[in-house]
């Protein structure tokens, strides 16, 4: 058995008898802490989905299209949550995928790859997970370009007091990128909700002028709405709008 160790932008791979060490294998030191903080890192894996995956201005958008229609409870608010967290999950994939390449070998046995880099025999001989969230954006740089382009969008349209330094500036692109869905969501959301809101009010005017006041203007409303909405083929523009 024997143990070589290959450095590659602040990452280490360890190899032992050809193949990867895993995280969780009983042979690694770490195995229960890297269990622990495996736990703890999915706990918080919903707190990095929001931030980064556009899922707060997808579900603004459909919550908002789903009041503006007036169909109440139809579909459930799980439903419309799981279809944003889908929705999102579509769009931000090319930024993941290549992540989920470079994380694979450590939870799974694979052969030793050739590494063209430097032997250093006095790095550690255990993986541990720290090692691996300390270096996330070493793993997925797709995901952090991503978001700092969206951070860079937003600073154009408004001006934000930004008080991280550059060597927190993960902490600014998170803050970034999550205003900027907010941002665009609202923006989107309003310009649907006008156009049913204006549905409404047209619908309202004409019963008073036949003099049919004493008529919800919403029982006639909400079906013309879901008429304009399927007929209009929203869903394929909704995708496109969004993004």
């Amino acid at each position: 058995m024997y143990i070589n160790a290959g450095a590659c932008s602040g990452v280490y791979f360890f190899a032992i008898g050809g193949a990867m060490v895993e995280l969780l294998s009983p042979t690694n030191a770490y195995a229960g802490v890297n269990l622990v903080s495996l736990l703890v890192l999915v706990l918080l894996s919903a707190v990095f989905f929001i931030c980064f995956t556009g899922f707060v201005k997808y579900s603004i958008v459909l919550n908002i299209i789903k009041n503006a229609v007036g169909t109440q409870q139809i579909p459930p608010a799980i439903v419309v949550n799981l279809l944003a967290a889908l929705m999102a999950l579509n769009a931000v994939w090319p930024q993941i995928q290549p992540g989920i390449e470079r994380v694979k070998p450590y939870f799974s046995q694979q052969e030793k790859q050739e590494l063209n880099q430097d032997v250093d025999n006095d790095m550690p001989k255990n993986v541990t997970m720290y090692s691996l969230v300390s270096e996330w954006s070493t793993f997925f740089p797709e995901l952090l370009e991503h978001a700092k382009q969206k951070t860079d969008k937003l600073s154009e349209v408004i001006e934000l007091p930004f008080n991280f330094d550059k060597e927190h500036d993960t902490f600014k692109y998170f803050v970034g990128s999550l205003i900027y869905d907010l941002y665009k969501g609202f923006e989107l959301g309003l310009k649907l909700y006008i156009v049913f809101v204006s549905i409404d009010f047209l619908i309202a005017v004409i019963l008073s002028g036949v003099g049919m006041t004493m008529l919800s203007p919403t029982v006639i409303s909400t079906p013309v709405k879901l008429a304009v909405f399927y007929f209009s083929d929203s869903w394929t523009i909704l995708f496109k709008a969004l993004g």
